[in-house]
């Protein structure tokens, strides 16, 4: 028995006169238990941008603000990859944070965030927005190459942290993305 989940439609692969350029600029950081209200799973997507689109803004709780995080260019890195066997196939988020020199704020990032369920919300350079995070997961500190001094005077000092989310189906986020960078209002 075959069943339609959602009509295919065509798919144009010509951009036009839109940029496609790779890397990310920015991401908003925030702790899990700070949100008050996640974004949802699109409820009876139409079409294929509905069905790759959630629905609804992150609000975080009263006094709550995300922390900015703005990448060196052309460094750090956002990936969508795809886990599981035929059959249970699923996504994982991957965010890679990138920091010129070993600062104390990376360091205190490193620590602050190695065991803690994390939310990210992901700028690329084009603008599009990813969620890492939904009302039950968080995305986790993954194994990364941590911080180095480098052996030669030439060498690039810097410090670098993974994280990744389990997702069942990739979306982009189409919320206000600088109000979650202001407190938001107590009650």
């Amino acid at each position: 028995m075959s069943k339609t989940c959602i009509q295919l439609q065509d798919i144009d692969s010509d951009l036009g006169c839109t940029d496609n350029t790779g890397g990310i600029v920015k991401v908003a950081a925030f702790y899990h238990d700070d949100v008050q209200t996640w974004p949802t799973d699109p409820t009876n997507p139409t079409d294929l941008a509905a069905a790759g689109t959630l629905e609804g803004d992150l609000v975080l709780k009263g006094g709550k603000k995300a922390s900015l995080i703005i990448l060196p260019q052309n460094k750090g890195s956002f990936a969508i990859t795809e886990q599981g066997e035929m059959g249970g196939m699923s996504h994982q988020y991957e965010l890679n944070l990138f920091q010129n020199g070993i600062t104390r704020e990376m360091l205190g990032l490193m620590g602050a965030t190695k065991n803690a369920k994390m939310g990210f919300v992901v700028v690329d350079s084009n603008g599009q927005m990813y969620l890492m995070g939904d009302k039950d997961t968080g995305a986790m500190r993954d194994k990364g190459d941590g911080a180095t001094t480098g052996t030669a005077r030439t060498d690039l000092r810097s410090g670098s942290i993974k994280f990744i989310y389990p997702v069942n189906n990739p979306r982009v986020y189409d919320g206000d993305f600088d109000s979650l960078l202001k407190a938001a209002p107590t009650e």
